[in-house]
């Protein structure tokens, strides 16, 4: 009997001992900071967080999130983007986005023009409206680049063999091979749009 008592014993303290570890295990991991509070940086006098989720900054009050980091992007200006589309969005009153319906980065082309669409109007007052190249059975507006004016530019996006940027007379047509590159592009618009890569 003495066994068996012994033996309960050393199971109820190696419980115990198991159970302290787990909460104290947890309790340090939220106080000493694996929370994941993020390391921070400044870039061109912005202070970035960078975590699990990626890279975050405040622009004139505004929040940002980015995957890739500024430094990332700094160098590859002129492969994704110029000054000049992006001062074409910039000097608009109104700005047409569009892509093809069935395009395969719909979903992800809809989440750029979403996010942009809320910046546009947050930061510089400047209204848009998403639309198809092509018709479809829904409401959506038909826009291509015949939508320029003088007050109107159009952001045309679309997947192709290549990523690049053009700008024609008010239209930036931004093309990208893959999902990667619509994000390096979405992101190194942002950080040129305000001002955040010089």
């Amino acid at each position: 009997m003495a066994r068996r008592r012994e033996g309960t014993n050393w199971s109820l303290a190696m419980v115990i001992f198991i159970v302290f570890v787990m909460v104290f295990s947890t309790i340090g991991y939220i106080w000493i900071g694996g929370s994941d509070q993020g390391t921070t940086f400044k870039y061109n006098d912005y202070k970035f967080t960078r975590d699990f989720s990626g890279y975050h900054t405040k622009a004139d009050g505004i929040q940002l999130d980015f995957v890739y980091s500024p430094q990332e992007l700094e160098n590859t200006t002129q492969d994704f983007l110029n000054r000049s589309s992006i001062n074409a969005v910039k000097g608009s009153l109104f700005v047409y986005m569009t892509s093809e319906m069935n395009d395969t980065y719909r979903e992800d082309i809809a989440s750029f023009e979403y996010q942009l669409s809320q910046l546009l109007e947050k930061k510089f007052t400047i209204f848009s409206q998403t639309g198809f190249t092509n018709e479809t059975v829904s409401n959506i507006p038909v826009v291509d680049c015949r939508n320029v004016s003088s007050r109107i530019s159009v952001l045309y996006l679309y997947s192709s063999d290549n990523t690049k940027t053009e700008l024609n007379n008010g239209c930036v047509e931004i093309s990208f091979i893959d999902k990667q590159d619509l994000a390096k592009t979405q992101d190194l618009f942002l950080y040129l749009l305000f001002g955040i890569i010089k």
